[in-house]
């Protein structure tokens, strides 16, 4: 049987494995965008004084950054084990990438090892970047029950919607990595074997990671399954609690705070009118985007998360509530004006909110049209 012949026989598989591929480009190419505008706006790799990249790769930064120690470790670990036939390509990208961004004059000042270690860190980011798109592809279906294109647009329009988010400079090496293990915990915290290790990991990665348990037990009790998983919750917070109290006695020797106090600054900003008409430049320095607090895009977005509020699923509710009076507070207390990267525990929520929003108004929107009454 000739090739053509087979798929003329099977044309569902045939497309169903195009649509596929078409997926994951599209998807390769949202995480691509985002994580550029994110390595556009990130200089902290130059010669911060506290959190360089070389610092930060070497575990010389003070406390709190010191605490964060997952993704320093694995970069090192790549950058020191990379062939010679990858390394020095990987390095000759990122030399030019921190060149478009950076004094030149700083760039070479930097070690051969924090320049191959921000080529690394771009990769892995993309990386996590995709992982996180496929997971939250997975999310709509668990906890919105989509299906569809619905279901698999949603990631891309996540992915933009993130580029806004960032600060117009500064940027840590370890944030796609806390929403990623966020989102891989949303899909795994039934399960104590699975929910456990991935704590242990994201509580490494950053110290906010020990509220994942919190967030879901929330959403558990609100929505009557508390006694039905408390042990995966309770086995997931002991290891996350084990290593948060670990971490902090073994570097409890290194310079620095555990936090850094910013309310009062932060109380000055809010109050004024800056944050309300702001602007960003996520992708070219010529073309202006509003932030997300700005208010022409703040009622937008409001709107679009709380509408058909008593249509969302009831967990769904209680998770996004949970995320945000815990997040709040450490945000005015402890957080630089406006970092939304702190927020990174709300994203999945907020944006999943946004999709059902979506879901019911085309809904309606069919009902309402000629065709949709056919």
């Amino acid at each position: 049987m000739l090739p053509y012949e087979r798929i003329r026989e099977k044309p569902h598989v045939f497309a169903r494995l195009c649509y596929w591929a078409v997926l994951a480009l599209v998807y390769a190419i949202a995480a691509s965008q985002t994580v550029a505008s994110f390595s556009y706006k990130w200089t902290t790799v130059a010669d911060h004084p506290q959190y360089s990249l070389e610092k930060t790769l070497s575990f010389t930064a003070p406390r709190p950054y010191a605490y964060r120690l997952l993704m320093p470790f694995v970069v090192s670990s790549v950058t020191e084990r990379l062939p010679a036939t990858f390394a020095q390509p990987l390095y000759d990208r990122a030399y030019m990438a921190l060149n478009n961004t950076l004094d030149e004059q700083l760039v070479r000042s930097m070690p051969d090892h924090a320049i191959l270690g921000y080529g690394v860190v771009i990769m892995l980011n993309f990386i996590l970047m995709m992982g996180g798109l496929w997971m939250l592809r997975s999310l709509a279906q668990q906890i919105l029950g989509q299906q569809g294109v619905l279901r698999d647009v949603g990631p891309i329009l996540f992915a933009l919607m993130l580029t806004i988010s960032y600060r117009t400079t500064n940027g840590f090496i370890y944030d796609y990595a806390e929403l990623c293990l966020f989102m891989t915990y949303l899909l795994v915290w039934r399960h104590a074997l699975l929910a456990g290790p991935i704590l242990i990991l994201a509580v490494l990665n950053k110290e906010t990671a020990i509220f994942f348990p919190l967030i879901v037990a929330v959403g558990t009790w609100v929505s009557g399954d508390f006694i039905k998983y408390r042990k995966s919750l309770g086995v997931a917070a002991v290891c996350g609690l084990a290593t948060f109290c670990t971490v902090r006695i073994i570097l409890a020797d290194v310079p620095g705070t555990t936090m850094e106090f910013h309310l009062f600054r932060n109380l000055g900003f809010w109050f004024s009118w800056l944050p309300w008409v702001s602007v960003t430049t996520p992708h070219m320095s010529l073309i202006p985007l509003p932030k997300p607090v700005n208010i022409v895009v703040l009622v937008v977005l409001v709107t679009m998360i709380s509408a058909y509020w008593r249509l969302k699923p009831i967990m769904l509710r209680g998770m996004l509530v949970a995320a945000l009076v815990i997040l709040l507070p450490l945000f005015f207390l402890f957080c630089w004006q406006d970092e939304f990267r702190n927020f990174s525990l709300l994203f999945p929520f907020l944006h999943l909110a946004a999709m059902q929003t979506i879901a019911v108004y085309m809904d309606q929107s069919d009902e309402m049209s000629p065709v949709g009454r056919i």
